[in-house]
C-alpha cells in the first residue's frame, strides 16, 4: 500500500483494505499504476522479507554464544528464520533446511514442545502426506494440553487440518470446522480475518452437503460482520452475497436472492 500516493494514516489504510491477511505500509509512493513493473515491487517485498530472517540469525548467534546451539531460544530462533526465508523465496534446500530443523528440536526438545510443535506443523505443509489427519490432530491435542487454545500456530494449524478433511471428504469436516471457528471468534474477534475466512469455509461446506438450514444463520452472521468492520465491497462481504444467493436458489427463495445480487454486482463493478 503506498501511503503517500494515497495521504492516508496507517488507521485509514488499515481500514480501507481489512479484508486483506497481511498489510505493508509504505510511506513512500508506489504508482505501480503507471508504468511501473509490479515485479520491481514484488522483488522489493521478497528482499523485505529476507531481511527478517537476519535479525533471527544473529539472535540465534547470540543465543548459540551464550547458552549453545542447541538452547531452546536458539532452535526457535533458528526455525523462525527458516520459515521467514520460505515465506519469502521458498525453495528445496529451504524446505530441506526446515525438515531438518524439525528433527533438531524434536530430539532436542521433545516432540510436545511448542516450537517441535510449530516446526511438525510446517512439515506437514512441506511433505504434503496423502493424509496429514493423525498428525495434525496430535499437534492440535498437544497444543489444547499445554493450554495454548487459540494462540496463532494453534488456529493455523486448524485451519489446515479443515481444509485437509475437506478435501478428502471426511464427515466430521463440519464439525472440525465449527469448532475451529468457535475458538478463532473466542481467542481472536468474530471480526477478525481469520475468523472470517473459517466462517465463510464452513458456510461453503454447509452449502456443499445440503445442509441449508444450518447454513443460512452463519452466511447471516457473516454479512452482518462485514458490513460494519470491513466496510463494502470486500472479499468477505462479497463470499456472503454469492453464499447467499446460492441458498436462496436452493431454496427457491427467490424474493431474497435480488437485493443480494444486486448489491454483488455494484460490487463486482465496482
Amino acid at each position: 500500500v503506498g501511503q503517500g500516493e494515497f495521504e492516508l494514516g496507517d488507521a485509514e489504510v488499515f481500514e480501507r483494505v481489512g479484508g486483506a491477511g497481511d498489510v505493508v505500509v509504505d510511506e513512500g509512493a508506489q504508482h505501480v499504476d503507471d508504468g511501473v513493473d509490479l515485479a520491481d515491487v514484488g522483488e522489493k517485498r521478497i528482499a523485505e522479507t529476507l531481511a527478517m530472517a537476519g535479525p533471527f540469525d544473529k539472535a540465534a548467534d547470540v543465543t548459540a554464544a551464550t547458552h549453545g546451539d542447541l538452547h531452546s531460544e536458539t532452535l526457535r530462533l533458528r526455525l523462525e528464520s527458516a520459515i521467514a526465508k520460505r515465506w519469502a523465496q521458498p525453495s528445496q534446500a529451504i524446505d530441506q533446511e526446515v525438515l531438518a530443523l524439525r528433527e533438531q528440536i524434536i530430539n532436542t526438545l521433545g516432540v510436545e514442545h511448542p516450537t517441535a510443535l510449530r516446526a511438525r506443523t510446517y512439515g506437514i505443509m512441506i511433505e504434503s502426506p496423502p493424509d496429514p489427519r493423525e498428525e495434525m490432530r496430535a499437534i492440535g491435542a498437544a497444543y489444547e494440553r499445554q493450554g495454548r487454545r487459540g494462540p496463532r500456530e494453534h488456529l493455523e494449524l486448524l485451519q489446515y487440518l479443515g481444509f485437509a478433511l475437506a478435501a478428502m471428504d471426511d464427515p466430521s469436516t463440519a464439525d472440525h470446522l465449527r469448532d475451529a471457528l468457535q475458538i478463532a471468534d473466542e481467542s481472536l474477534s468474530p471480526q477478525h480475518s481469520q475468523a472470517m475466512t473459517l466462517r465463510h469455509v464452513y458456510a461453503s461446506l454447509l452449502l456443499n452437503t445440503g445442509k441449508l438450514d444450518q447454513a443460512r444463520p452463519v452466511i447471516d452472521r457473516q454479512l452482518a460482520l462485514a458490513e460494519p468492520i470491513f466496510g463494502s465491497p470486500n472479499r468477505f462481504r462479497m463470499h456472503g452475497l454469492r453464499m447467499a444467493c446460492e441458498l436462496a436458489v436452493k431454496q427457491e427463495r427467490f424474493a431474497e436472492m435480488l437485493p443480494n445480487a444486486l448489491e454483488y454486482q455494484d460490487a463486482v463493478n465496482t
